[in-house]
């Protein structure tokens, strides 16, 4: 699973169906009250992620050190965490499978995810120097990617393979909501640093317990616990690039449109303050207009992108084509500076703006998932 401060960028990947016993829950079809919950629950864990990375955290690390030394400070607390993250997503997933407590495989991480992630964030909202800083979003990003592999896990755990496909279109869907909804709580509390941070977590966490709470979760026996094996941890991080091509070109490609947009979101506050001229108070508002803008055009594009792939049976038209629009989007991205210093923008036009960096870049993405999940021999 990729990184989860990268995956603020991209859906977070599903697992794939899991052998399950002929009494799991997974062999009845759930209900539509479930998949409410449960993708109420998907998307509350996705705010938790998203609402630091999108907009609070830059501007925490913006008030301790100054904008000079703001972009190489929130580099190190951002790629320590999403290094973290990479390890701790697949480790702790690892260790969902083989727990045998009463309360269930899953329930017992997403309360422990939630409550050590969300002291994470507030050693974060009222850090006083980025020493702290560092340590708390550390403690977020391995507690949160806890919460994260036990919401994904229930997918395979109580969905039958029949309505797997649907819920998991569902829960895609949720995540350009998650973006939104992270974007307009952070504006609401502009000014409150610490309700800026925390307002999330209370919110997500309200639908994360309920969820907890109604879950029939699965249960393992301890004599049915997997044995641990230090060679089946490694394999989780690497697959040989020659005897399976098609993800490794799959991989990288991904890899790269994630990086560009990671570059591109992760600075995008410092890049409205120091390049557009944009004051502290204005940035969570033009940030939520332009993630109001990607999240609907994202939506538009999947559904459109998908239909015309599929009626069509062409796939590799639209990753190239969304490729060379993602590029000339980032193009124009970097040229804004230039028309900043030709004509004064006021607000509404920095909102303008982002609303084109919401039509060029981030649909792309959904356009080249859809695709790249549905080709013969690529993953999902």
């Amino acid at each position: 699973m990729e990184p989860a401060g990268n995956r603020a960028f991209a859906p977070p990947p599903l697992v794939a169906a899991a052998t399950l016993e002929l009494d799991s829950p997974a062999a009845e079809r759930v209900g539509w009250g479930f998949i409410a919950l449960y993708t109420l629950a998907f998307m509350s864990t996705s705010l938790l992620f998203l609402a630091p990375l999108l907009v609070t955290l830059a501007l925490k690390v913006n008030s301790l050190v100054g904008i000079q030394q703001a972009p190489s400070s929130l580099a190190l607390v951002a790629g320590t965490g999403a290094l973290l993250a990479m390890f701790a997503n697949p480790i702790f997933g690892k260790m969902s499978d083989r727990t045998s407590s009463p309360f269930g495989m899953r329930r017992p991480w997403m309360v422990i995810g939630l409550v050590g992630g969300s002291l994470g964030i507030l050693i974060v909202a009222l850090a006083p120097n980025i020493t702290i800083l560092l340590v708390g979003w550390c403690i977020a990003q391995l507690l949160f990617n806890a919460l994260l592999a036990a919401v994904v896990a229930v997918l395979p755990d109580q969905v039958p393979i029949g309505q797997r496909g649907l819920i998991s279109g569902i829960l895609g869907v949720g995540m350009p909501i998650a973006s939104v909804s992270a974007t307009f709580l952070v504006k609401l509390f502009t000014g409150n640093q610490l309700a800026m941070f925390l307002v999330p977590c209370a919110i997500a966490g309200c639908f994360i317990l309920l969820f907890a709470v109604t879950l029939n979760d699965r249960r393992l026996a301890r004599e049915d616990k997997p044995a641990w094996s230090l060679r089946e941890i490694a394999s989780t991080f690497y697959v040989n690039p020659r005897k399976s091509p098609d993800f490794a070109w799959a991989f990288a490609s991904r890899l790269m449109f994630v990086l560009a947009y990671a570059f591109l979101i992760t600075y995008q506050a410092y890049y409205l303050l120091e390049k557009i001229g944009s004051t502290v108070a204005e940035v969570p508002q033009q940030i939520f207009l332009g993630t109001l803008a990607q999240s609907a055009v994202l939506i538009a594009a999947a559904l459109t992108g998908g239909r015309l792939s599929d009626r069509t049976g062409r796939r590799k038209i639209f990753v190239f084509s969304a490729s060379i629009v993602y590029g000339l989007a980032l193009f124009v991205v970097a040229q804004l500076e230039m028309a900043r210093r030709r004509r004064p923008l006021g607000e509404q036009h920095d909102g303008l703006v982002l609303l084109r960096l919401g039509d060029g870049v981030r649909p792309r993405l959904s356009v080249c998932r859809i695709p790249s999940g549905t080709a013969p021999g690529w993953p999902s």
